[in-house]
C-alpha cells in the first residue's frame, strides 16, 4: 500500500485523536515510572477489541515492510514534548489530535490542534522536533481535546497491546474516548487483519467501553455540525467491518464516526449492522486461571498469546510447565472456558490432570481415570493425549496416542471424558 499524504485533497481528516504509532522502535527514550502492575488486574476483566475482515496479502505486505523500514527511526521528542512546541506556533492552541503512524513513507508527528476558530496540521520530526510543515484544513471530524500528559507512554502501551494480541503496531492513538484520554494501539495480525485494542494511559491497563455496542446516529445524518464533517462516509465504509482510526482497516476509517465500529449499512440511511467489538477477559486474568488449573505459580506459565480467528472468536494460548511435565493449554478468551489442554512431555503414565467443569457445567473425569479405561483397550506406552470438545460428536473427549507392545505402532485410543466410556482405536 503506497502511503498517502496526510494533505492528499479532499481527505477526511479524523481529529479526535491524538495518535502515537509505534512497533520495534529501538530509538524510543522511555523514563516513564512503570505502570501498576499487572497482578493488579482482577479476574474477569474485559478488554474491548474491534477486529477487521482481512485485508489483502500484498497490502499486509505492504504495511510491513513500512513498519521495518520506519522502526529503526530515532523518537527523542516524546508525545508530551509536543504540546510546548506547538504553543510556540499558536499561543492558543488546544490540541484535537497528534499521529505517528509507521505506514508512511516518512515518520513525522502529525498534529492537529484548533486555535483561533481554524483547524491546523502541524507535522514534527519526532528526532528533532523541528516543525516541518503547517497547513489549515478545513474538511474534518472530531469529539474533543486531548490532554497528552500521561503516566504511561506510547511504547508502554504499545507493548502492552502485543502483550494482548500478537502482531505489528501500525498505530497507536491517544484520544478522547468517552471523556477520557485512551491509548487505542491498532496492530496488524499474521492473519493480515487489524485489531484495535484500547489502553488506559494512566495505569498501562487494557480498557473496555462502555459504548462499544452503540453506533453513531450522526454518522449519517450530522453531516454539518459545529462539531464534525462526516462527507462521504456511507460509500467509504459501505458493508466493511472492523474499521481502522485512521489509515488502517477496511474502509481506511478516515470520517467515520471513531466510537462506531459496527458495518455501515446506508441504504435505509441508518447504521444497522452487528458490532465487530469483541470482549475478551484480561491476559491476567487467562494467567489465573491457568495457574489455578494446574495448581502452579506464575513462574511456571509461558507466555499467554492472544489468537483472533475472527470478530467473534478468540483463544488464550500457552504453556504449563509442571515439574517436567509440559500442557499446552488453550481458553476461550471471552469466557475463560477450557477449550483444549494437551501433554506433550514428562510422566504420561502416572500424571494427574482434574479439567474443570465445561462452560456448560459437566463435570470431566480426571486424566487417570480415562488412562486406565484406555489402556484397558490398548496395551502400550502413552506418547501424548489431549482433551478437547469434538464438536461433530457433540462431546468432550480423551484423546491418548499409544505405542502398541505388541505392534510397535502409534495409535490413537479415545475415551469419552464425561462418562468415561471407550470410543474407538484409529491408527
Amino acid at each position: 500500500m503506497k502511503a498517502t499524504s496526510l494533505f492528499q485533497k479532499g481527505s477526511i481528516y479524523i481529529l479526535a485523536c491524538c495518535a502515537l504509532a509505534t512497533t520495534f522502535v529501538t530509538g524510543c527514550s522511555d523514563n516513564t515510572v512503570d505502570p501498576a502492575s499487572s497482578s493488579a488486574l482482577s479476574l474477569g476483566n474485559s478488554a474491548t477489541i474491534i477486529v477487521s475482515d482481512p485485508i489483502d496479502p500484498s497490502e499486509a505486505n505492504d504495511v510491513r515492510n513500512n513498519i521495518q523500514k520506519n522502526g529503526n527511526d530515532t523518537i527523542a521528542v516524546q508525545v508530551d514534548e509536543l504540546e510546548a512546541i506547538i504553543l510556540t506556533i499558536y499561543s492558543d492552541a488546544e490540541i484535537l489530535g497528534i499521529h505517528l503512524d509507521y505506514d508512511r513513507d516518512e515518520l513525522n508527528y502529525e498534529c492537529v490542534v484548533r486555535s483561533g476558530g481554524k483547524v491546523y496540521i502541524v507535522v514534527i520530526s519526532p528526532k528533532s522536533g523541528k516543525v516541518k510543515e503547517k497547513k489549515e484544513i478545513k474538511n474534518y471530524y472530531y469529539t474533543g481535546t486531548v490532554k497528552v500528559k500521561t503516566k504511561v507512554k506510547v511504547k508502554e502501551a504499545c507493548n502492552r497491546a502485543q502483550e494482548i494480541v500478537d502482531g505489528d503496531v501500525v498505530e497507536a492513538n491517544l484520544e478522547e474516548v468517552e471523556g477520557e484520554a485512551t491509548y487505542i494501539i491498532i496492530i496488524i495480525t499474521n492473519t493480515n487483519r487489524y485489531v484495535t485494542i484500547y489502553i488506559d494511559p494512566a495505569t498501562g491497563k487494557e480498557k473496555k467501553l462502555k459504548h462499544e455496542e452503540e453506533c453513531g446516529e450522526d454518522d449519517d445524518n450530522n453531516q454539518n455540525s459545529s462539531d464534525s464533517l462526516h462527507q462521504g462516509n456511507c460509500d467509504r465504509h459501505k458493508n466493511h467491518k472492523g474499521k481502522g482510526h485512521y489509515r488502517h482497516g477496511n474502509g481506511k476509517g478516515y470520517g467515520h464516526h471513531f466510537h462506531c465500529h459496527c458495518e455501515c449499512t446506508c441504504d435505509d440511511g441508518g447504521n444497522n449492522g452487528g458490532s465487530d467489538s469483541l470482549q475478551v477477559i484480561t491476559k491476567d486474568s487467562a494467567q489465573i486461571i491457568v495457574e489455578g488449573m494446574f495448581g502452579v505459580d506464575s513462574n511456571a506459565v509461558g507466555e499467554i498469546n492472544l489468537n483472533v480467528a475472527d470478530d467473534s472468536t478468540a483463544t488464550y494460548a500457552t504453556v504449563v510447565e509442571r515439574g517436567d511435565d509440559r500442557y499446552e493449554v488453550t481458553l476461550d478468551a471471552k469466557t475463560g472456558a477450557l477449550v483444549e489442554v494437551t501433554q506433550t512431555a514428562g510422566d504420561f503414565e502416572s500424571g494427574e490432570y482434574t479439567p474443570p467443569a465445561t462452560a456448560d457445567g459437566k463435570t470431566l473425569v480426571t486424566l487417570s481415570v480415562a488412562r486406565t479405561t484406555a489402556l484397558a483397550q490398548l496395551i502400550g506406552t502413552i506418547k501424548s493425549w489431549n482433551l478437547s470438545r469434538n464438536e461433530s460428536e457433540a462431546r468432550w473427549v480423551y484423546s491418548f496416542e499409544i505405542e502398541d507392545t505388541a505392534t510397535s505402532t502409534v495409535k490413537t485410543v479415545r475415551v469419552d471424558a464425561e462418562t468415561n466410556t471407550f470410543i474407538d482405536i484409529t491408527g
